[in-house]
């Protein structure tokens, strides 16, 4: 049975004697979630999961270097790395992932990965329940005032980065609609809804003053022709100010 301790570890091959080192806080944990991910073949490691997928489980021997402290591992991690130049590290440095490149296939597998990751609706509903009712404090809003009083403008350059970014093709939600049934949820996820006098006061506050260019208000009434046109939003804009 390997101990649940902190230290540095080594996972190394019965056939070449290739080795692989890592620190752990607990050895027994991290064992697991080593061949657990080998045998799922989705190990971040790539020289590893190669040599697993070659010669098996049975080859590969899991065994500790040496015990410390939780407040040295990355110091000894990085002596026995210095010391044993590991063969299946892909990072020279403990504890980075600086100088790893992924290849397009692996890039590739990674965004489909994610793309085709759906909650469960048990943690949906918990992400629901821990949203529910959630405040900021008034120091935090405070500091996020403050945050962005004080950050510094961008530069023209930089806007200009941000708008190629965001425009055409390059916008990630370029040619991407909504579903119907996405559709008739946000409706009635907002049929209903009240604001406070409070807020409201606060939005007119704000918008108060401001001055739209020629361009944006052409912008803004084409938009707003093109919507009126449309029955689905008439009907929608009379229930929400019915509901006003």
């Amino acid at each position: 049975m390997v101990s649940n301790k902190p230290g540095v570890y080594q996972i190394q091959s019965v056939i070449n004697s290739k080795r692989y080192v890592g620190s752990a806080v607990n050895f027994r944990t991290r064992k697991r979630g080593h061949f657990n991910s080998l045998k799922r073949k989705d190990h971040v490691n790539a020289c590893l999961q190669n040599h697993y997928n070659k010669y098996g489980e049975a080859d590969l021997h899991f065994s500790i270097i040496e015990y410390c402290l939780v407040e040295k591992l990355i110091e000894r991690e990085q002596y026995y790395m210095d010391t044993l130049k590991p063969e299946f590290n892909i990072n020279p440095t403990a504890g980075s992932c600086l100088g790893v490149k992924h290849t397009e296939e692996h890039n590739r597998k990674i965004g489909k990965a994610c793309a085709d990751r759906k909650h469960s609706e048990e943690t949906k509903r918990k992400i629901k329940e821990m949203l529910t009712g959630l405040r900021r404090t008034e120091e935090t809003k405070r500091k996020i005032r403050e945050g962005w009083k004080n950050r510094e403008p961008c530069s023209e350059e930089t806007k200009m980065k941000m708008s190629v970014a965001q425009s055409g093709e390059n916008n990630a939600m370029y040619g991407k609609h909504h579903s119907e049934e996405s559709n008739q949820k946000n409706r009635e996820a907002h049929i209903g809804i009240k604001q406070s006098k409070e807020t409201i006061e606060k939005r007119i506050k704000k918008n108060t003053g401001q001055k739209r260019t020629k361009k944006t208000k052409r912008k803004n009434s084409i938009a707003m022709k093109a919507l009126w046109k449309t029955p689905e939003y008439r009907r929608n804009r009379k229930l929400i100010n019915k509901n006003y």
